[in-house]
């Protein structure tokens, strides 16, 4: 039956409510079969095709994010889902009790200013763990984590399938000879450049151990749109040395290169691509490129970090670092502590634990003698850290991290701009400035 409505305009051309429509009441739609109704065949077959399509969508993830290679024979895949934990409950205790004294403070000088004096303004920061707290969660992490220890190991989040690390072990004794010698170059390159670069000073992650940086970054004052991590006393020191130094850093860059191009190739590139779009810097080029064709063509790192002497910190996720690009970079070798080279076991290098672990997904990677170890990681939304390892006095596990640098990146952002056109006084602190060609 259809229903007609007439429309009568009135004198103020105004339009009647229309009559309600009265339908019959239909049936509930049907609703599908729960999965309780399936039989064991339909279940299996169900199931056989959410893991091929969850499959396929972690693969897609990884082949447009990180790598399109396909990946060696044996490769083992870690599916982990993000639940938070506390391996250190004490400490966080202790922090938030600190913490919740100063808002008492500021609260009673807020209330009563001329009762109670303004407290001082401080970064409240945790303690670092005792000797048993770092072996009690030594301990959870061995007996809880899921364990990475050799091959080739992609791991991802479980609820949103994207790939959260990529992890390979490759074993020094047999490796290619040129490819052991490059490394050796690098690993002798930045254990040279320790005298011309200061300690990365981070009380709110590093525990232990003692970390350096090289490459670009913020400038060092005012005038300074950016600069080369440095130490100037030590430069001025011994200028030459430095300069002589720095000559290696394009070898450096290009090893680099190599080496995590052929691991994650996609990563890479898109590395290259944004510091290309903004003639951002790489460890690679000593000074500034003012023009494209000044620049390393094996840039994909503003800076490297690299840690060594027992070093660990606090679980944390990244800041600073570029959130277009969320992947870091990183690659640990074992050395001697006396000469940066690569030591083996039979040279007596005998550093234990050190594992670099996905806290809240539970996953603890770890490093072994005679073994590289690279590491692609989304390094901004999943919490990690490194635990605190065993070392002597000879030998010391030496870890790289290559990312870029927000920081970096928006300065070189505001020079394409003009944003420096009209502060003559103001330069990008390159090698020729700090040896002042």
């Amino acid at each position: 039956m259809t229903t007609t409505i007439r429309l009568r305009l009135s004198n103020q051309n105004k339009l009647p409510v229309p009559p309600k429509l009265h339908r019959s009441a239909s049936p509930p739609p049907k609703r599908k079969a729960r999965s309780t109704n399936l039989n064991e065949h339909q279940r299996q077959k169900r199931n056989g095709r959410l893991k091929e399509r969850r499959k396929k969508k972690r693969e897609k993830d990884s082949n447009e994010n990180v790598t399109s290679a396909p990946p060696p024979s044996g490769i083992h895949i870690v599916r982990a889902r993000v639940q938070p934990i506390d391996l250190f409950p004490e400490i966080t205790a202790d922090l938030l009790r600190r913490v919740n004294e100063y808002k008492e403070l500021v609260k009673a000088h807020e209330e009563d200013p001329k009762k109670y004096a303004k407290p001082p303004k401080k970064q409240i920061l945790p303690r670092k763990p005792t000797d048993n707290e770092n072996a009690a969660a030594l301990k959870q992490v061995q007996d809880t984590f899921t364990q990475v220890n050799y091959g080739y190991t992609k791991i991802y989040d479980e609820t949103t399938s994207q790939l959260i690390a990529m992890v390979h072990y490759l074993p020094l004794k047999t490796m290619d000879q040129i490819q052991l010698e490059e490394l050796n170059f690098l690993c002798l390159y930045l254990h040279r450049c320790k005298e011309f670069i200061s300690r990365v000073a981070s009380k709110t992650r590093t525990c232990g151990g003692v970390m350096w940086a090289i490459g670009w970054r913020k400038g060092y004052d005012t005038l300074e749109i950016l600069g080369q991590y440095r130490c100037q006393e030590s430069i001025d020191n011994n200028p030459k040395g430095y300069e002589e130094i720095m000559s290696d850093s394009s070898k450096a860059g290009e090893i680099l290169w190599n080496v995590f191009h052929g691991f994650g190739n996609v990563a890479v590139e898109k590395n290259k691509a944004h510091m290309d779009s903004l003639g951002i810097p790489s460890i690679a080029d000593n000074n500034f490129p003012k023009n494209p064709n000044d620049k390393s063509p094996f840039g994909f790192d503003s800076n490297l970090a690299f840690s060594s002497h027992g070093f660990y910190n606090f679980p944390h996720k990244d800041k600073g670092d570029l959130t277009d690009l969320p992947l870091a970079f990183a690659m640990i070798l074992p050395t001697c502590k006396k000469t940066g080279l690569i030591a083996y076991a039979s040279d007596g290098y005998n550093v234990k634990d050190g594992q670099f672990i996905f806290r809240d997904i539970k996953v603890a990677i770890n490093f072994h003698p005679d073994t590289a170890c690279l590491i692609i990681f989304k390094a901004q939304e999943y919490v990690h850290c490194t635990l605190k390892p065993s070392e002597s006095n000879c030998f010391t596990k030496l870890g790289m991290s290559l990312q870029v640098a927000t920081r970096t990146s928006n300065a070189c952002k505001n020079y394409l701009e003009g944003v420096y056109d009209e502060e003559t006084d103001m330069y990008f602190g390159g090698v020729e400035d700090i040896l002042d060609y």
